[in-house]
């Protein structure tokens, strides 16, 4: 048998949790057992910096393997910075001044695989490109569009994974 863990936090200290395992619906369907999780390789980002205007909203959020962590949402500054809808925080925890993809609305989904971002939600640029509502980004430099990536949905996306070349969206 094989299991999968959904949003498994680090501990602030140890590795041993209790865990109890129930279906969808919700009903509990083992007896508490102990786990212990062995984390290698884990990068943890400092403390991040982050101030949002009044009535903003973070929606999404896709860490990455240098530690940078990339933020998608509604609101159109970071620490005082004009930043709209998605934005990206150094291994250091401040805002990376240079990378900025201005999409022209909502940010609600996010999935990286290796550099690329692949970002969906109601927005229909990013930057100068028309994407409507998915787009495929670097998550290096200044987070250009892939200018020959464009599937072009029919609707706003709200859900997206990567698995190896292929990219799902849920809308």
């Amino acid at each position: 048998s094989s299991y999968s863990l959904n949003s498994v936090q680090l501990p602030d200290s140890g590795t041993l949790f209790n865990c109890v395992v129930s279906n969808v619906y919700g009903s509990v369907t083992s007896q508490t057992a102990v786990l212990t999780v062995i984390c290698t390789n884990v990068v943890v980002a400092a403390q991040p910096n982050v101030t949002l205007h009044a009535g903003a909203a973070v929606f999404a959020v896709a860490p990455l393997a240098d530690g940078s962590v990339i933020f998608g949402g509604n609101f159109t500054n970071v620490n005082g910075v004009a930043r709209s809808y998605l934005a990206r925080l150094l291994p250091n925890g401040t805002l990376d001044l240079n990378w900025n993809p201005s999409p022209n609305s909502l940010v609600l989904a996010l999935a990286v695989s290796g550099t690329d971002l692949y970002a969906g939600g109601v927005f229909s640029n990013i930057g100068t490109l028309g994407r409507n509502y998915l787009a495929k980004l670097s998550t290096t430099g200044t987070g250009s569009v892939d200018p020959s990536w464009n599937p072009g949905p029919n609707n706003f996306v709200f859900a997206l994974a990567v698995n190896g070349t292929d990219v799902y969206a849920g809308g």
